[in-house]
């Protein structure tokens, strides 16, 4: 199982503002940090660099569980992409999944394919996993 996921949102044509993020992880005492960046992380996958933590917290977890961490909002252009990263020092719960967009309604589409991410911060994608 992956520490770590990157994905691309795109907004709508009237933009979106985002102040949180839901995820799901797996059993444990852990931290999880929230990157972001303009444009698709395809570029930038390894460059600590070129993304911006824009959320942090300490959780505690006993089984499988959705949480949310809340940040500053950050404007999503009109027909603009982001990228988003969510790097934890224990396991994400996430799952391939083929479709593209993920999700989408009139104001945003979540991308794939997404980038699975090992236990290093920015380091090599997860064996396994795209």
């Amino acid at each position: 199982t992956p520490s770590g996921f990157m994905f691309n949102v795109e907004a709508g044509e009237s933009g979106i503002s985002m102040s949180s993020i839901y995820y799901r992880h797996f059993t444990g005492t852990v931290d999880v940090k929230i990157f972001t960046a303009p444009g698709s992380y395809a570029d930038i996958q390894r460059d600590e660099s070129a993304w911006t933590q824009i959320g942090f917290q300490r959780i505690t977890v006993d089984g499988a569980e959705y949480l949310r961490v809340d940040f500053e909002p950050i404007d999503v252009g009109p027909n603009e992409v982001r990228a988003f990263y969510i790097h934890s020092t224990g396991q994400l719960l996430v799952q391939q999944i083929e479709a593209d967009p993920i999700a989408e309604d009139d104001y945003i589409s979540i991308r794939n394919n997404g980038r699975y991410i090992g236990s290093v911060e920015f380091g090599p994608g997860q064996v396994g996993y795209a």
